[in-house]
């Protein structure tokens, strides 16, 4: 179990984490960016937005399509955030032990990031997965649901920063899983 545990989030990071860094960091960037266009009436930051509001919901492909491709994305890191839980189980380690290597802190940042944030995390991803297959549910009231559920929207304005930080939070996990990956296959050569 450990080595399929270890496989799975291994390579879904490698594929859907990728995905999922551009997702958190348009998803976070469009809720910082949008006060600031609408405050200031600028219109280049509203077609900045404009342009990551797209290509955040559609990976600026047919809607339908992109959707689709988009819950499929949402649906590995969904199992890449519960295989780094299980991996967390087996160690239950929250700070280094020993020396502190610049490998060793970048893992527990990665670790602490992950499993303190993982409630928001799991409700992000599974309310931009019911967002992406709305059209299974059968009404556009749906989607206006789901999406003001996942935007933070249906929270206020509280929620609103707490989805950009949990996009931000999504983008580093990205970002730092990649790094110990890459360091990892560094130190094989």
């Amino acid at each position: 179990m450990k080595k399929l545990t270890n496989f799975l989030h291994r390579y879904l990071g490698l594929t859907a984490g990728l995905a999922t860094f551009i997702l958190g960091l348009t998803g976070c960037l469009m809720v910082l960016i949008k006060p600031l266009a609408r405050q200031s009436g600028n219109e280049s930051l509203r077609s900045v937005v404009g342009f990551l509001k797209s290509g955040h919901m559609r990976l600026w492909i047919d809607a339908e399509a992109g959707a689709t491709i988009v819950g499929v994305l949402m649906i590995g890191f969904l199992l890449l955030l519960i295989t780094g839980f299980f991996m967390w189980l087996r160690t239950k380690c929250w700070w280094p032990r020993g020396k502190r290597t610049k490998r060793s802190r970048l893992f527990y940042l990665h670790t602490l990031l992950g499993l303190s944030l993982l409630p928001l995390l799991l409700y992000f991803s599974v309310s931009a997965i019911l967002c992406t297959f709305h059209w299974h549910f059968g009404s556009d009231e749906g989607f206006r649901t789901f999406f003001s559920i996942h935007s933070g929207h249906f929270w206020g304005s509280a929620g609103k920063w707490i989805a950009g930080l949990s996009g931000l939070a999504v983008t580093v996990l990205s970002f730092t899983g990649l790094l110990i990956w890459w360091n990892k296959q560094k130190m094989h050569k």
